[in-house]
């Protein structure tokens, strides 16, 4: 197997940190203070509120652009990729267990070749504790354990924010996906391409912190083209990023718009967020819902105009202003 350029392995890190929620264990926190980010309003008989987040934060992002807590309480219903607060936690542990491990008597001492063994014992990594792990399962293990050993929390992200505020307020939650379907993205993997996986997350280890600059410049500037430049470009004529980029952005964006557009139909006005990575792009669900002839317009940092019906009662419930609960 050839190892990947240094454009490649950045085009794969990207796609970590901008596509599954599941995969929020994986992003730096790139929140450095209030932002908009990327918040779209779409017409349908009721408003719909598309926002392209990253998923994790620092306290330093609260309070939130008055424009994003406008759409939410615009908003009858929450629309995320999966829920994975309160019960769902033990849930994600139980299918961690489940999908993660290798089948009885097989350890990765037998499945991975001795390169590969040896640079994961460089890293430090404990193969009598971990060695019976899938090798998808450890690479998510090595990118969690890296985040948290530079300080990065998954606590204070957007998307905990809106779930935590919308189970307290009694706001229906919905997902596009759910756990299980984001599970399966690695799950489904063939053994090659666990490996490759596995190789490349060594690879981009020690790139989180810089990549994740380039992602909050984009992201706070509101600037799609950069961010869709840190995804897409170098992909070149690799099939296995151009594999992955289908599976994991192309693939579950038309599922997604699709699902998006049941909401525009039918009488709910819906505040949905999805990671970033998801919204930009010529395969992106901005462009995915035009091309269907909806009509999208991008909200500024504090247009006061987003706000089409009566706030909710409960909104005194929990001010804008606060820091989600740790």
């Amino acid at each position: 197997m050839s190892m990947p350029s240094a454009r490649h392995c950045r085009t794969r890190l990207a796609i970590l940190l901008l596509s599954c929620f599941f995969w929020q264990l994986l992003c730096p926190p790139v929140w450095a203070g209030p932002g908009i980010g990327f918040l779209w309003q779409v017409q349908g008989e009721k408003p719909l509120y598309l926002l392209g987040s990253i998923h994790l934060a620092e306290p330093g992002l609260y309070p939130l652009d008055p424009a994003l807590q406008r759409a939410f309480e615009a908003s009858d219903v929450l629309v995320v990729e999966a829920d994975v607060t309160g019960p769902a936690e033990e849930r994600a542990a139980r299918l961690f267990m489940e999908r993660g491990m290798l089948p009885a008597g097989e350890s990765l001492k037998q499945r991975l070749p001795a390169k590969m063994l040896e640079r994961l014992k460089a890293r430090g990594v404990d193969l009598g504790t971990l060695g019976f792990m899938r090798p998808w399962a450890l690479a998510l293990v090595l990118q969690s354990n890296e985040l948290a050993r530079l300080g990065y929390d998954p606590d204070l992200g957007v998307d905990v924010h809106f779930l935590r505020l919308a189970h307290t307020r009694g706001m229906k939650v919905e997902e596009l996906e759910g756990l299980e379907a984001q599970y399966d993205l690695f799950a489904d993997m063939d053994a090659p391409e666990e490996e490759a996986f596995l190789a490349q997350t060594l690879d981009e280890l020690d790139a989180v912190g810089s990549l994740g600059k380039e992602i909050l410049a984009a992201w706070r500037t509101g600037n799609a083209r950069a961010l869709e430049q840190v995804i897409f470009s170098g992909l070149g004529d690799d099939p296995l990023a151009k594999r992955i980029h289908e599976r994991i952005f192309f693939e579950r964006n038309r599922t997604m718009a699709a699902k998006i557009e049941r909401y525009l139909r039918n009488g709910r006005a819906a505040f949905v967020i999805v990671g970033a990575g998801h919204v930009v792009g010529e395969q992106g669900l901005v462009a995915l819902l035009k091309q269907k002839g909806h009509v999208l317009t991008k909200v500024e940092s504090g247009v006061p105009e987003i706000v089409t019906r009566p706030s909710r009662q409960a909104a005194q419930a929990w001010p804008a202003e606060q820091v989600p609960a740790r």
